[in-house]
């Protein structure tokens, strides 16, 4: 279950929706409910920036366990460069497959196992910084992430996939 308040794209200006046990609507707001295939997505004409840009989105969770892909990007085919980021095991992994063939997953320590809240969650990269915990940051509800059970090395000034011109979805593992 996902959400993003607000109305930057057209795609967002018909949906609204109610949490899964309250009796409130948020508008403007998505659900994507596994069992509906629901979700959106993007494929640009051309490449844009590969080293620096952001994501911010709010999620909340409707489960425990399981996984929950809300951002992803890739080629047809898998082996490619890719992008997942979801919660999983109650987990947070913001994973990056830039060469096709090794993940780069930073996964804060804590858990998110908080089902009446929502998680406001950016991502930040810069893989132009000097140093490596500083190419990939972390924010969830405005505190940036410092522990973390995983946190790879990524090269300097190294393209990731996001911003690639291939499809990028919100709410399914592409």
């Amino acid at each position: 279950f996902m959400s993003i308040p607000g109305a930057a794209s057209p795609l967002f200006l018909a949906a609204t929706a109610a949490g899964p046990a309250a009796g409130f609507e948020i508008s403007r707001s998505l659900r994507f409910n596994s069992a509906d295939s629901a979700y959106l997505n993007r494929t640009p004409s051309s490449a844009g920036n590969q080293k620096t840009f952001t994501w911010s989105g709010w999620i909340k969770r409707a489960g425990l366990g399981g996984n929950g892909t809300f951002f992803s990007s890739a080629n047809s085919n898998t082996s490619n460069p890719r992008t997942d980021w979801q919660i999983g095991a109650d987990v947070l992994s913001v994973g990056f497959n830039p060469s096709g063939s090794s993940w780069l997953e930073v996964k804060p320590s804590r858990v998110f196992r908080d089902l009446s809240s929502w998680y406001h969650i950016v991502v930040a990269v810069d893989t132009t910084q000097g140093t490596n915990t500083d190419r990939v940051k972390i924010y969830v509800n405005g505190v940036r992430e410092t522990s973390f059970s995983n946190y790879p090395t990524f090269s300097q000034n190294s393209d990731l996939h996001i911003n690639s011109a291939t499809a990028h979805a919100i709410g399914r593992y592409e």
